[in-house]
């Protein structure tokens, strides 16, 4: 999502500053994508570079979302209270709508009704925004991963290979059964494992692996992202 965005602003980024705050390793975000400064994550920082800017820009993901709690909401409404102190506008970039519990919270209607634009990256997520704010200032868009995805070579598809890429914010009810009923009747198929996030988080890939069964860890070829490659064909 980030390299789409990045592909998409080339013409102007040696005219513009980008900056962003996060509690992770701004090392390895700063060697990926140089074109921002990483900056620390404490609410005096972030309060000084939304006075600083002229604009603050969410980009992609699924802000409007809370399997997981209200934190990224809380983090947001945050932001907004800088924004607003500040007198910034702010925009959405590319962003989904992850479940509808969420749009009935107070921090996405404040959300909603501050933004001076949103873009979604499906109609359902516009719809959903809608539903709840007509007359929020939001359209259409699309996922911005798709300028960057587009770029690349096409990979040879392997008919017989299925892989899986599972995270979740919270596991799904029977998850585990359900999952090994299935992978059962893919018997006759090479299933593959797919690691998109390194961290063992809650949830996440390497989390759910553990889970599974000894003899059906053992039947997946087992793969993951190389972040340090130069780009995501590697």
């Amino acid at each position: 999502m980030l390299a789409g965005f990045e592909r998409a602003a080339k013409p102007f980024l040696d005219r513009i500053l980008f900056t962003c705050c996060t509690p992770h390793d701004r090392k390895s975000q700063t060697w990926r994508f140089p074109f921002i400064q990483w900056r620390p994550y404490d609410l005096h920082e972030r309060e000084a570079l939304v006075a600083e800017c002229g604009a603050w820009l969410g980009l992609g993901s699924s802000p409007l979302q809370s399997d997981s709690g209200p934190w990224f909401l809380d983090h947001l409404r945050e932001e907004l209270q800088f924004c607003a102190r500040c007198r910034r506008p702010m925009y959405f970039l590319g962003i989904g709508v992850n479940d509808r519990e969420a749009l009935r919270l107070p921090q996405t209607l404040e959300l909603l009704e501050y933004a001076s634009k949103i873009w979604t990256r499906d109609a359902h997520s516009l719809g959903m925004v809608l539903s709840v704010s007509p007359a929020c200032r939001a359209v259409e868009g699309a996922d911005l991963a798709n300028i960057e995805l587009a770029a690349l070579p096409k990979p040879q598809l392997k008919s017989e290979e299925i892989g899986f890429v599972l995270n979740f914010e919270a596991l799904p009810e029977g998850f585990l059964p359900k999952f090994c009923t299935l992978a059962d009747a893919l018997s006759s198929r090479a299933l593959v494992w797919i690691r998109q996030e390194t961290r063992k988080l809650q949830w996440s890939e390497s989390t759910l692996m553990d889970m599974l069964p000894s003899s059906l860890r053992d039947r997946f070829i087992q793969r993951e992202v190389d972040y340090s490659a130069d780009g995501l064909a590697n």
